[in-house]
């Protein structure tokens, strides 16, 4: 990956633009998580990590769909495969739709799930409480 970010020439074509998308999707997969594992007892830090390693997922995902689609204009349609502004809309799909997600779904998980002292006390106390992480 630093070997891409270092010479400039591997950067000027668009499979080699999205194969950098996708490391930086998986980098970030890999770190969040490495950083995360261990933050199962804290409420927000786990919160923070779960949704880091949700985001990730998806944006490697998506990413490994848009070079799929690239593909497929490259070697199928060979006639007229050329789409206007291709990176720029699939740098808005990649990381924008997921982002704007992952907004949304932290505004309406911190206005429902926030634990409060009386309720986490009355789950320790029927042991349901279990101390890992759900993502």
């Amino acid at each position: 990956m630093f070997f891409f970010l270092g010479i400039k020439k591997l950067r000027t074509s668009l499979p080699q633009q999205i194969v950098l998308n996708i490391c930086f999707a998986l980098l970030g997969l890999y770190i969040s998580f490495l950083a995360g594992i261990d933050q199962a007892h804290n409420y927000i830090p786990c919160v923070i990590f779960g949704a880091l390693i949700h985001f990730f997922t998806l944006a490697a995902m998506t990413w490994m769909s848009v070079e799929a689609m690239n593909m497929y204009l490259l070697f199928v349609k060979i006639f007229n495969a050329q789409m206007n502004y291709f990176m720029i809309k699939a740098s808005l799909i990649g990381w924008g739709v997921y982002l704007l997600s992952l907004y949304l779904s932290a505004l309406c998980y911190h206005r429902i799930h926030i634990p409060t002292v009386n309720t986490v006390s009355q789950i320790r106390h029927r042991q349901f409480f279990t101390p890992e992480c759900w993502v």
